[in-house]
């Protein structure tokens, strides 16, 4: 069985502090997008605010860098466990084209599309299905890491069949301590 372990890091005294054990991916899902902040959602500045900028020590901010570099905004983008979808609403913002989507839909889903009217998402397990529409590009931001290598396997199957001829794939190795080995 694969635990999921959070982990936070605010200075070098604290490095690899534990949060909690999560005994299923679903559980870890909702662990790391609980909304710590209510007032996170009274605007976009806010949002950004606690939810992109220095998030995760700006790992959202670099991910941002590389993946407007080898986007087109008229491209059809799939983005895969999107939880909170920071990095598809600034992308959204400067006018791409994201579709979002994971496992359900999240508490917060009202005030997104409040804030963002554009917000498209759908709930998809793409370990189970493939999308039913085909992308240019598909995102898979800090996901992978909780597949075995079974779900791996469906995974980029599914991935594969929810891809234009022509199109890509951008994930990321972000993964849990277990994964080190």
């Amino acid at each position: 069985m694969k635990n999921w372990y959070k982990y936070v890091i605010k200075s070098t005294e604290q490095l690899g502090r534990v949060l909690s054990l999560d005994n299923s991916q679903s559980e870890h899902s909702i662990a790391l997008t609980r909304i710590n902040d209510n007032s996170a959602y009274e605007s976009k500045q806010n949002f950004y605010k606690h939810y992109y900028y220095k998030f995760h020590l700006g790992r959202l901010e670099d991910y941002d860098d590389y993946i407007r570099r080898h986007l087109k905004k008229e491209d059809k983008i799939l983005s895969i466990a999107s939880g909170r979808s920071a990095n598809e609403l600034r992308l959204m913002d400067e006018g791409y084209n994201v579709f979002c989507s994971d496992l359900y839909q999240f508490k917060w889903y009202s005030k997104t599309k409040k804030l963002w009217p554009n917000y498209q998402f759908s709930t998809l397990d793409i370990i189970k299905n493939s999308s039913i529409k085909q992308y240019d590009t598909v995102l898979g931001l800090s996901v992978i890491f909780i597949f075995d290598n079974v779900q791996l396997n469906k995974f980029f199957k599914n991935i594969h069949q929810s891809l234009n001829e022509q199109g890509y794939l951008m994930i990321d190795s972000a993964g849990s301590s277990d994964n080190f080995g």
